[in-house]
């Protein structure tokens, strides 16, 4: 229940609804009427104050004729007396009486107290509007940040290009020394014994250091005394450990040179076969002990080797053979080493090319599969298996008779495997 001052000119008190109700006044307007007239009044003002009360989302929900409309009810109209103290000089209101708010008759308008909370509120709701904006703007100033991120995705370019040009130069560097392969040079012949006996270690060597092995054919060389060149080849066996028959030198018809194998072996190069014909007259002629001087055995080999025979019969009459005014020393083995050759005569041993290797900065590899050896070199010796591998014979033995592909053949005093 709401309680309404009215005035009335003489000063008199401000009466509640319930007198209001029993006891009438004729000669004047009831608080009933008055109070609807001035509800329209009010309702206009209620309208007004609502819509500002929705724009600032309850912001000034205690705040004069606003909150009270937000509660649905009118708009208490404040009517002071003149006379009357102002409100804070008035007296506490006691319990169950409601204080009244003023208001002026003569133009039904709230006083100016009441509206003044209105227009603050603005000024209130002024500070959340302008944070939005702010907040919307910070995103927006980070992204446009365009030099900046620019600055620093240069940064980061210029030392990935760097890097990515110092890895060229490095992968053109590492081309280039796979590209410079090592190419190992031995002068030999066919009756030399002890070129037949490094064979393991230049085996080793191609394998571990992936070198070329390159065969030069020695001039021709003369044999004056069959049995000096026995104890040579005795003597060699003991050193490298390869199959060795010297018994060649005790036959009835020892050689007496090199000259008719040197054109076998020339002939077989023009065929792109010097390797292969040459291994083949090492191992029947130094292994098996066979006469390796009748031009019969030269066309059976050449054949066992796949060589055009007839090509290679002619050749074989055609070719012309070097000649030296001094008996040349055999195997000579030559290594480009930082610029220089370095050059063994006889035999040599795994750690001699081992240590000129090291000086130049060349890697050890390991072997490749044992049937792999095999199937490119073979026939070979089981000597040259154990030194390549690093076995023992009986390993050696074993493991290659695990494999069925690999066929075991003797070749005179020889174990070989192809």
């Amino acid at each position: 229940m709401i309680f309404m001052g009215v005035y009335r000119g003489d000063r008199s008190g401000s009466s509640d609804d319930d007198t209001a109700e029993h006891e009438p006044a004729p000669e004047q307007t009831s608080l009933d009427e008055h109070t609807e007239t001035t509800d329209d009044d009010d309702d206009a003002a209620a309208a007004a104050a609502a819509a500002a009360g929705a724009t600032v989302a309850g912001a000034a929900s205690g705040v004069g004729a606003a909150g009270a409309t937000a509660a649905g009810g009118p708009v208490p109209t404040e009517v002071q007396d003149p006379d009357e103290p102002a409100d804070d000089e008035k007296e506490p209101v006691g319990d169950g009486d409601v204080a009244e708010p003023c208001g002026d008759e003569e133009d039904g308008e709230p006083d100016e107290d009441a509206t003044e909370p209105e227009a603050e509120l603005p000024s209130e709701y002024e500070s959340p509007q302008e944070e939005p904006p702010e907040q919307d703007q910070h995103p927006d100033d980070v992204e446009h940040e365009d030099p900046d991120v620019d600055t620093d995705d240069e940064g980061d370019e210029e030392p990935d290009e760097s890097d990515a040009d110092e890895e060229d130069e490095n992968d053109d560097e590492d081309d280039e020394e796979e590209e410079e392969s090592v190419t190992v040079t031995v002068t030999v012949d066919p009756l030399s014994a002890m070129s037949w006996g490094i064979q393991p270690v230049l085996k080793r060597v191609q394998e571990q250091y992936d070198v070329e092995l390159e065969y030069e054919l020695a001039p021709v060389r003369e044999f004056d005394d069959p049995a000096v060149m026995e104890g040579v080849w005795e003597d060699g066996t003991a050193l490298h450990g390869m199959p060795v028959d010297s018994s060649l030198w005790t036959a009835q018809s020892p050689p007496t040179s090199t000259e008719l194998l040197n054109s076998a072996v020339i002939a077989a190069a023009r065929q792109g076969e010097q390797e292969a014909f040459l291994r083949r007259l090492w191992m029947h002629g130094i292994a098996a002990g066979q006469d390796m001087n009748e031009k019969s055995a030269l066309v059976n080999l050449a054949d066992q080797v796949g060589l055009d025979v007839a090509q290679f019969t002619e050749d074989v009459e055609t070719v012309e053979v070097e000649t030296a005014s001094s008996q040349p020393q055999v195997p000579v083995t030559e290594v480009p080493i930082k610029g220089h050759t370095q050059t063994w005569q006889g035999y040599v041993q795994y750690v001699d090319f081992k240590q000129q290797f090291i000086f130049e900065g060349r890697e050890e590899q390991p072997p490749g599969p044992v049937s792999d050896f095999v199937r490119e070199h073979g026939p070979v010796a089981t000597e040259e298996i154990m030194e390549v591998y690093q076995w023992d014979r009986e390993r050696a033995v074993g493991e290659l008779q695990s494999f069925p592909e690999i066929e075991r053949l003797t070749i005179g005093r020889g174990e070989f495997w192809g």
